[in-house]
C-alpha cells in the first residue's frame, strides 16, 4: 500500500499508519510516493474497512494505492517454495 502525503507532517502520517494492528512495516520514502506500507489483511472486507474508515481519517493523506500480492517468490530473506498442484 502506498500513501501520498503533505510533506508537512510526513513523519506523524506515517506513525498514525504504522499503530494500526494490521500494518507489519511502515517505510517513509522518495519518488513517486511518500509511505509504503506492508499490510496483511484476513479478508478484503477487512481491507476495504480499514481504508474507508481508518486511513480516511488520518489527516494528510491525499491519495493512497492499493496492491495484493498474487504470488510471494521471496519474503524477509527467505525463498519461498510454490506448492505444487494435485496431479489428477
Amino acid at each position: 500500500m502506498t500513501f501520498k502525503i503533505d510533506t508537512k507532517g510526513s513523519d506523524q502520517v506515517a506513525q498514525k499508519i504504522a499503530n494500526f494492528e494490521h500494518i507489519e512495516d511502515v517505510f517513509l520514502v522518495t519518488g513517486d510516493t511518500d509511505i509504503i506500507a506492508k499490510a496483511r489483511f484476513p479478508s478484503y472486507a477487512a481491507l476495504k474497512k480499514f481504508i474507508v474508515d481508518d486511513v480516511a481519517d488520518i489527516d494528510g493523506v491525499k491519495e493512497t494505492k492499493t496492491f495484493m500480492v498474487v504470488t510471494t517468490f521471496k519474503e524477509r530473506g527467505k525463498v519461498q517454495q510454490e506448492e505444487e498442484e494435485p496431479k489428477k
